[in-house]
């Protein structure tokens, strides 16, 4: 049985790095990826091939422009199709804001800032993967910390 993870990033070659990233090194990984719309996200969890984490950027576009917390939108749409599932949420900002909006979300393990460190991400999924990610562990930021 594979190990399904949504990626959702709007920008291609961010996306496209994951997807091989994971593809590579998480044994069987189906990579399930989006460019950001929410009405995609609906789709997955309503399907055979529901995912079993989530990796959304913080930073997506939305039906009016550039939403610089559309990732936490996408992720309280996932919280509401499936509660349990962990989610690693991957920003290019460095602020203490963006720390404070993710310890509010409950599903996020992992806040790391791009550009994220391939063995570091490869031991997170994996232990979301295996149930041990609790809390929220913030990584590339001033001000580091685990909740």
């Amino acid at each position: 049985m594979s190990f399904r993870v949504l990626v959702v990033e709007d920008e291609f070659s961010f996306r496209l790095a994951l997807e091989v990233h994971i593809e590579q090194t998480i044994e069987d990984a189906e990579v399930l990826s989006l460019s950001g719309d929410p009405g995609e996200v609906d789709d997955y969890f309503h399907s055979a091939r529901r995912p079993q984490l989530a990796i959304v950027d913080l930073q997506l576009p939305s039906g009016t422009g550039f939403d610089p917390d559309g990732g936490f939108r996408i992720v309280e749409r996932i919280r509401v199709l499936d509660e349990t599932i962990p989610v690693i949420v991957l920003t290019i900002r460095n602020d203490s804001d963006a720390e404070t909006q993710a310890s509010n979300h409950p599903s996020i393990r992992y806040l790391v800032t791009k550009p994220w460190n391939p063995e570091q991400l490869t031991d997170f999924i994996n232990r979301c993967r295996n149930g041990e990610a609790t809390g929220l562990t913030v990584i590339g930021s001033p001000g580091e910390f685990s909740r």
